[in-house]
């Protein structure tokens, strides 16, 4: 028994290496009619990292000697040397490909299947196994010397991690056993093909959530994000960043390129072209560098990309919202580094959006006459639930009545989207054509969001208030017109108008006015009689029997 025999030969392609390394296993082996159907002979083949340019195998040949037959005739039934047979190779991870698979057996006892050339001559011959071969092995009449391609396409090991040990497995097959049933192994040489060696980006940003707020300006996603290839700045030379957001985007949502950290390298951008300092480094997928709505952005770079200038431009990754009312589900920004040769690396960061609250609206007292002690309400609608603390201050609604500003105060809703602001109609005020809202403040008290920020508290959609009138000046008497010069008598009426400064509304639900006059020495009351509604109301009282005033 020989031992086992390795070499390696390393290839150069370009600037990337690729490993070709020939393992040979020659420890011999074989199955007879006394083994039976079924048996099998493995050889393995150990392949070290150290040896290959990279773990990743690109190719995999075999070349495979054996003597099939003894050259013994049959001696009984329609029996030959009808080797059924099976040649599989099975990588370090388990997968296998059958090279063979149950050839030239015999299975139907029909003795005009026999193959004539297999009766009593044993085959001795190498078979070279490789995808790339035109003829398969299939086609064959029976185990001959030559280059085929075998049963199951080698290919189907590409990728895999070629280091570990590989197993050749020879078997008998399943079919009826003939007493002169033989397999020999004499050599087998495996060769694997790894590489190219190629490590792909190193990219880091920042796990932590980046917290962005409803206007800000665009926000980078990491000023000290890191990016780099290992083999180099060549490496870049048709490589690529790519940042999206790939999750929860919406049309407002933007990317962008812009670098003002003045740190001595500066990325600009001029239509789809990316500067370093005024050198071209390549080229962008979006003119300007702007894309919005989760569309990605790609930064292909050319032969003066660097990593540091590719770091620069990882840091001049931005985000903002462009909409005065976002959603507020995180957004997830994932960047993706692709050298040359398409490896890659991505990392993401999380970036949490709060709103501004702002005023949507303003409901305006119903229109109507106000008087004194009557309340004028407003309420202040948000885009959210606001919090009102009161601790420093209540917030005022500023609103003008006449020529007077006045202060609407706070008075409830806090927790919620609808503020109430309340003034109370004070004695002496006057507008006639509509008061007027102006301005809210804080007045030292806060109103902030769930998220602690300060609502803004310009007003919009403020309801119309031309019909909000205010009349608590109260009307006076400018004159009374008294009865007519006579003397009167018991029955006629002394009538009295009692002249008003404005028109004025009676009311004698709960009583009727009256006017006290004194005849003699006795107080008597003149009743209202009409007028309501203008400025002129009529008292009158009736002269009884026995009443003198001379």
């Amino acid at each position: 028994m020989k031992n086992l025999l390795s070499f390696f030969i390393i290839c150069f392609t370009s600037a990337l290496s690729y490993a070709q390394v020939h393992k040979t296993n020659n420890t011999t082996g074989t199955i007879t009619n006394v083994t039976g159907p079924g048996a099998h002979i493995d050889r393995t083949f150990s392949f070290s990292a150290g040896e290959l340019s990279s773990t990743s195998l690109t190719e995999v040949e075999l070349s495979l000697h054996l003597i099939i037959g003894n050259g013994t005739p049959p001696t009984t039934g329609p029996y030959g040397i009808h080797e059924d047979l099976n040649v599989r190779l099975i990588s370090p991870s388990g997968t296998f490909v059958d090279l063979v698979q149950d050839r030239w057996g015999y299975n139907t006892g029909d003795p005009t299947q026999l193959s004539t050339f297999h009766l009593f001559n044993p085959v001795n011959a190498t078979v070279n196994f490789d995808d790339d071969n035109p003829t398969n092995i299939e086609t064959l009449d029976y185990w001959q010397a030559g280059n085929y391609a075998p049963h199951n396409a080698l290919s189907a090991f590409d990728g895999e991690n070629a280091a570990g040990t590989w197993t050749l497995r020879i078997s008998d097959g399943n079919s009826q056993f003939s007493p002169q049933d033989y397999f020999h192994f004499v050599t087998a040489t495996l060769t694997i093909t790894s590489g190219p060696s190629n490590n792909p980006p190193a990219i880091f940003i920042d796990n932590s959530n980046l917290a962005y707020t409803e206007g800000e300006t665009a926000k980078q996603i990491d000023n000290s994000a890191t990016v780099s290839d290992a083999d180099g700045d060549a490496d870049w030379n048709g490589g690529s960043i790519v940042a999206q957001i790939t999750a929860n985007a919406e049309a407002a949502d933007e990317l962008s390129i812009g670098d003002a950290d003045g740190d001595g390298t500066e990325i600009t951008i001029s239509g789809t072209n990316i500067y370093s300092n005024g050198v071209d480094i390549g080229n962008l997928s979006a003119s300007g560098g702007i894309v919005t709505n989760g569309t990605a952005l790609t930064i292909t770079f050319d032969s003066d990309a660097t990593n540091a200038n590719i770091q620069e431009v990882l840091q001049s990754i931005r985000y903002r919202n462009t909409s005065t009312n976002p959603g507020t589900s995180n957004r997830t920004v994932t960047i993706t580094a692709a050298d040359a040769n398409a490896a890659s690396a991505n990392d993401t960061r999380t970036i949490t959006i709060a709103k501004i609250p702002e005023v949507t609206s303003v409901a305006v007292p119903s229109n109507a006459t106000y008087i004194t002690g009557q309340n004028l309400d407003f309420t202040i609608n948000f885009n959210e639930n606001i919090t009102v603390n009161t601790a420093g201050g209540t917030p005022q609604l500023n609103i003008t009545i006449g020529a007077t500003t006045r202060q609407a105060t706070y008075q409830s809703g806090s927790g919620t989207s609808a503020l109430l602001f309340r003034y109370t109609v004070q004695a002496g005020e006057l507008d006639t054509d509509g008061i007027t809202v102006g301005s809210l403040a804080a007045n030292g008290g806060t109103l902030r969001n769930n998220s602690g920020n300060d609502a803004v508290l310009t007003l919009n959609s403020v309801g119309s208030t031309t019909a909000v009138l205010v009349d608590a000046v109260a009307p006076i008497v400018t004159s009374v017109n008294v009865p007519a010069n006579a003397t009167y008598i018991a029955g006629q009426n002394l009538d009295f108008t009692i002249n008003t400064s404005e028109n004025v509304t009676v009311n004698t639900t709960g009583g009727t006015p009256q006017l006290s006059i004194t005849i003699g020495a006795t107080t008597r009351q003149a009743t209202y009689q009409s007028g309501s509604g203008s400025s002129a109301l009529l008292f009158r009282y009736t002269v009884q029997a026995g009443e003198l005033d001379t």
